[in-house]
């Protein structure tokens, strides 16, 4: 398989239930020969948009993915990607981008440099073997901790590199944290005036028979 097949497979691994799309984008075709919904949007905000309110909705268990086409494309996306890493919502971005050869000419949009101040997590994928590790860093990213958007910038010779072996992907779990319990207690009791419970209580000492 080429890269745009790998990636379409991981993202229905990772149980995406549709892409949403601007064109052109290799991903777009992938996707819909695996029998995975397209979502085309008549502008690159409304389809980040609509991946961000998918992820709203399924509360970051199920995530939004958006794929836009090089230069204008994810370049009108910003707006829409910096609102979602504000607030905290999980979301894949895969953008095409110009071959890697015209990175270092001006001016060309790089993706995963602009975009870093607004992503958890940015990278541009070098060649189709290191797919799958970018891929898993990139969903392990989005589900631990805060949610928010991460994004790994495509050029069109991965898309098109042929894949060497067989693909060994397992999907990333959500790994939420949250504030201890017991801290939380012992806050509230200071905030009082109450001497800290050590089971997480709240109470003075008096009533505990100290």
């Amino acid at each position: 398989m080429n890269g745009a097949a790998l990636i379409a497979e991981i993202l229905k691994r990772e149980g995406t239930g549709f892409l949403s799309c601007y064109p052109r984008n290799p991903l777009i075709e992938a996707c819909a020969a695996l029998d995975m919904r397209t979502i085309l949007c008549r502008q690159e905000r409304v389809g980040v948009g609509i991946a961000d309110g998918y992820s709203r909705i399924s509360r970051g268990k199920r995530n939004g993915v958006f794929a836009a086409q090089a230069g204008p494309g994810i370049e009108n996306a910003f707006p829409g990607i910096a609102q979602a890493f504000a607030e905290n919502v999980p979301m894949m971005v895969v953008p095409a981008t110009l071959p890697l050869a015209r990175h270092y000419l001006k001016p060309v949009f790089r993706a995963a440099d602009v975009y870093r101040p607004v992503t958890k997590w940015s990278a541009v994928a070098h060649s189709v073997q290191e797919l799958p590790d970018l891929m898993r860093r990139a969903y392990h990213a989005m589900r631990s901790g805060k949610g928010g958007p991460v994004l790994v910038e495509i050029p069109p010779e991965v898309w098109e590199a042929e894949y060497k072996g067989d693909l060994d992907y397992t999907p990333m779990p959500v790994q939420r944290s949250a504030p201890d319990r017991r801290g939380e207690a012992g806050g509230a009791d200071a905030a009082r005036g109450q001497e800290p419970d050590p089971v997480g209580r709240p109470g003075c000492a008096l009533c505990r028979g100290r």
